[in-house]
């Protein structure tokens, strides 16, 4: 009996060695191979269809040169483990691709051939403290272009795969398109002028957006005056036209007649602009405007604009937390996937976008256009005056929901029809000229072939400090996205452009996945706690209008004096205020311990499932065994 069990258990321990070996055999293969299978839901770790298209239609072959230090000791182990993935994602380019694809790999050692070519490919590498340089850059080049990533962070590995085939696009097809950029802001920078360098002033540089387009497109800048837009610009790009005239609009609109498209981010409130005119002494004194339309266009097009209203959203309402308190701001819009139209290639594989005090389009287009709404509201929303823009807290208290969804981004596509039908605006200045000067007759009534229009009603979410993240790692500058606000712009100008191969890849799904239910909970506990205050503050004004009643019926030699009927008043108002603060604690704690629940059920669940799954599976195969040994 006894050897029968030690045999048993010789065959048990031979055959779990059996098993580990032929794991590892599999791995070991697999791995030479660059064999993987993609068990996500949404296959995020395998090339997107769009990548496919562009690798199947290179003609030309494309070098890869990575580099690489994979012997130096002082490269990070997180590193090490981010390198092995994006040599996982070349080896996946060259097997589509084939010979079109040329891969070489480089150990970047110190004063060797290797580095010298990273060198002169624009890899200078990352120096450490130690003294040291290490290398993870990839040069990518076809015929006489070469394009550079001097540094790939492990920060973008969500845009890595984006960022590899944009490379190869650009190498490969060096024709660009010229995109026109007015805006009221110096969105496209500032040239040095005698002035500012005498006075040692640096002048502003492009926004992030500007010099993301850059790298993809001809940007040129158009006065926000113009009465003129040249034929060889094939997308107009409008930012906060603050004081457009009726000329540039008229431009803009024989612009769009002959086949030009148009993505214009206006704003009823600019946040930016605010700013901007709070900084600047000779605006004190003034009124401020801080708002921007395309006025008699968009109204021409059959839309209207709430130029004197803001969108707010208790679902995607901001929380921001200060040293003293977290607040709410409804007005501030953290959209989740709710808001983007999930059936549309530019905004489908959207996750999260933020927009600042946000207008609202409504209306139906004249006939011959077609209007697509791309974010919106849910209907847990209000249009609120723009005077309380930056009061988060008074729109938070004063919430009241208008069950309908606000579009915040539309797009119009189709034949437009002239805003001006009698013809080119005339200036102010030009009403006494001779009636043949006034006006140029030559102008198009409708156009003779499709064309679009996207329109935002936001335009901080392309400020800097609302869309990304600039960091120095480790010498070299990188651009973190904070948000989708970028992909949402960079997929609206390729989709009219005609790329649309790189939407699908910048767009593509990540592993992160919000807890909504948490967003849930709180949620539910915020229209609890408003509706507290809301009552709380009903009782609290009661007391001081008695109080103040009071107070006018004295005479004026006792207005100083507190009756005891003041007294027994004002004790009340302060019991009043030590419930509030008791019940916004209760709030609060219930909140915190329904989240903290939620949250280590999840731990648990994600820590549990799998082992709990496995341990079921032996008992049951132990538990069979047992039978069936019984039975013989």
């Amino acid at each position: 009996m006894k050897n029968k069990n030690l045999e048993n258990a010789i065959y048990s321990v031979l055959g779990v060695l059996i098993l580990f070996a032929l794991i590892m055999a599999g791995n070991i293969i697999s791995g030479s191979l660059h064999i993987r299978k993609d068990m996500t839901e949404n296959k995020i770790y395998t090339l997107t269809d769009g990548t496919k298209n562009i690798l199947n239609g290179l003609d030309t072959p494309v070098t890869m040169k990575f580099y690489y230090s994979r012997s130096s000791k002082d490269m990070p182990v997180f590193l090490k483990s981010y390198a092995t993935r994006i040599e996982d994602l070349l080896e996946e380019y060259k097997q589509i691709a084939g010979d079109k694809i040329i891969l070489n790999k480089y150990d970047p050692k110190p004063f060797s051939d290797a580095e010298d070519a990273a060198n002169l490919d624009g890899i200078s590498g990352q120096l450490l403290n130690t003294g040291n340089r290490i290398y993870l850059g990839l040069a990518i080049s076809c015929l006489d272009e070469t394009v550079t990533l001097p540094f790939l962070s492990i920060d973008r590995e969500n845009l890595l795969e984006y960022d590899l085939s944009r490379a190869v696009t650009s190498v490969y097809d060096t024709s660009k398109s010229i995109i026109g950029v007015m805006s009221g802001h110096a969105v496209t920078g500032e040239k040095p002028n005698q002035q500012m360098m005498m006075q040692g002033q640096q002048p502003k540089r492009a926004w992030m957006f500007v010099e993301e387009l850059k790298k993809d497109y001809e940007v040129q800048d158009i006065a926000l005056n113009t009465e003129q837009i040249n034929d060889d610009i094939s997308l107009l790009l409008i930012v906060h036209p603050k004081g457009i005239e009726d000329q540039t609009l008229f431009a803009i609109d024989q612009f769009i007649l002959k086949g030009g498209k148009v993505i214009s981010f206006i704003d009823p409130s600019s946040y930016v602009d605010q700013m901007s005119q709070s900084k600047n002494p000779m605006m004190r004194y003034q009124k401020p405007d801080n708002s921007s339309s395309l006025g008699k266009l968009i109204a021409a097009w059959g839309l209207e604009f709430t130029s004197g209203k803001i969108a707010t959203d208790m679902n995607f309402a901001s929380r921001m937390r200060t040293p003293q308190r977290e607040s709410t701001f409804p007005g501030i819009l953290s959209l989740t996937t709710d808001a983007f139209d999930d059936k549309d290639v530019t905004t489908n594989a959207l996750e999260s976008m933020q927009l600042i005090h946000c207008g609202a389009f409504s209306g139906t287009p004249i006939k011959g256009l077609t209007k697509e709404i791309l974010l919106k509201t849910t209907e847990e929303s209000q249009l609120v005056n723009k005077a309380l823009a930056g009061r988060g807290d008074q729109i938070f208290k004063d919430f009241v929901s208008s069950g309908k969804e606000y579009a915040l981004a539309v797009r119009l596509t189709g034949k437009f029809k002239t805003a001006f039908p009698e013809g080119k605006p005339v200036k102010e200045d030009d009403k006494n000229k001779k009636e043949s000067e006034k006006s140029d007759m030559s102008y198009l009534k409708e156009s003779k072939k499709n064309s679009a229009v996207v329109l935002i009603g936001d335009s901080d979410l392309l400020y800097d400090s609302f869309c990304v993240q600039v960091q120095n790692i480790l010498g070299q500058k990188i651009v973190i996205p904070r948000n989708d606000n970028l992909n949402f712009l960079q997929n609206i100008v390729e989709h009219i452009s005609g790329n649309s191969d790189l939407i699908g890849i910048r767009c593509r799904e990540t592993a992160r996945r919000p807890l909504k239910e948490l967003d849930k909970r709180r949620m539910q506990a915020e229209k609890k706690y408003k509706n507290e205050i809301n009552d709380l503050e009903k009782e609290l004004n009661e007391v001081n209008r008695r109080l103040n009643e009071m107070q006018r019926k004295k005479s004026k030699t006792q207005q100083f004096i507190l009756s005891a009927e003041q007294q027994e008043e004002i004790k009340v108002a302060n019991q009043k205020k030590v419930e509030f603060r008791k019940k916004i604690k209760k709030i609060k704690k219930e909140l915190r311990r329904d989240i903290e629940s939620l949250q280590n059920s999840f731990k648990i669940f994600n820590i549990a499932c799998m082992p709990g799954i496995i341990a079921l599976f032996g008992l049951s195969l132990a538990l069979y065994k047992r039978k069936r040994s019984k039975r013989k």
